[in-house]
């Protein structure tokens, strides 16, 4: 009997020990739109060390704030990207459009803190970016953004004014091509 209320505790403690830890302190995930130098957040979320993520997201009705825990597979995915082997950098493949394209979509932000305090950030479009660092982001924000286990609350835990205001120092030296619709097509 005592060992296997041994054998019980052991695999019970196992199973809290082994859960995926974050490898960052904090991330933080804006898309947003420059309205001369006026930035306008369309969606915005954060996520701590612990796997908390409080997310705000403009949608047809309003602005919806809502939370969420992050579960052991999610974690790993973010791992990956945001981590002490890599800079968010290294995952810019260019910094221009080729010529005749045009850029219509909303402007990314990224912050990555690291477990050592390392603070790195960037912004970006994602035809700048690395194929499986946009594959990857997709996935997390749709994640992110669309699961149903969320909890939607009235009021955020955040503010955002500082990150806005980061977002336009940053974007006054980025080179972000200009938001523009193709030429009208030819008859």
């Amino acid at each position: 009997m005592k060992s296997l209320i041994y054998t019980l505790l052991l695999i019970v403690s196992v199973q809290c020990f082994s859960q995926e830890k974050p490898s960052f302190k904090k991330i933080e995930y804006v898309s947003y739109e420059d309205d001369n130098g006026k930035i306008k957040t369309d969606t915005y979320f954060v996520i701590d060390n612990y796997g908390n993520v409080n997310i705000q997201v403009k949608l047809y009705k309003g602005i919806e704030y809502s939370k969420l825990q992050l579960n052991k597979k999610e974690i790993a995915l973010l791992n990956q990207l945001f981590n002490d082997s890599t800079t968010l950098k290294n995952y810019v493949e260019t910094n221009k459009l080729s010529a005749g394209n045009h850029y219509a979509g909303n402007y990314s932000y990224l912050s990555f803190t690291s477990l050592d305090n390392k603070i790195q950030r960037l912004v970006y479009i994602s035809p700048f970016m690395d194929k499986d660092f946009n594959d990857m982001m997709e996935k997390i924000t749709h994640d992110i953004i669309w699961n149903p286990g969320k909890e939607v609350v009235s009021k955020p835990s955040y503010n955002l004014d500082a990150t806005e205001k980061e977002i336009s120092k940053i974007n006054k030296k980025a080179n972000l091509p200009k938001k523009e619709l193709p030429p009208p097509m030819g008859n």
